[in-house]
């Protein structure tokens, strides 16, 4: 996740609409129906940053796992906030391409594997998506 210091979420946690909906509901279960309109919303004196995001999020997650097939739960870790594109593409060169590039070299000089198939396709498609989000 590139963290966009400067760029306000526009988040709205999904039980703080839930509740904005059932109060308006109750206000006006007895009335006849009007155009009545609420907003709800986040504000731009109190903004979501990434790192708020991230840890709420992992707290979430780890308080309420969700398990796997045989009933494990799943372990989660808290995402890698990096600065700009440069440690974005600083972080996939030396976690995944260059692993990538050493299994190319065993491939191509003492055996097979197929996972190198399988990591090159994934590397490029998300290359391909920085480039084209960005």
């Amino acid at each position: 996740m590139i963290n966009y210091a400067c760029v306000n979420l526009k988040q709205i946690p999904a039980d703080m609409v839930v509740n904005a909906m059932l109060v308006a509901m109750v206000s006006h279960a007895t009335q006849p129906c009007d155009d009545s309109i609420y907003h709800v919303g986040s504000s731009v004196g109190n903004p979501v940053r990434y790192e708020s995001l991230r840890d709420y999020s992992f707290r979430y997650f780890t308080a309420k796992p969700c398990y796997d097939k045989e009933g494990k739960a799943i372990r989660v870790g808290k995402v890698t906030v990096l600065e700009n594109m440069n440690s974005f593409q600083r972080y996939m060169y030396i976690r995944y391409l260059l692993p990538l590039k050493v299994i190319q070299f065993l491939i191509h000089n003492y055996f097979y594997f197929s996972i190198h198939v399988t990591l090159d396709f994934y590397y490029n498609y998300v290359q391909k998506l920085t480039h084209n989000y960005w």
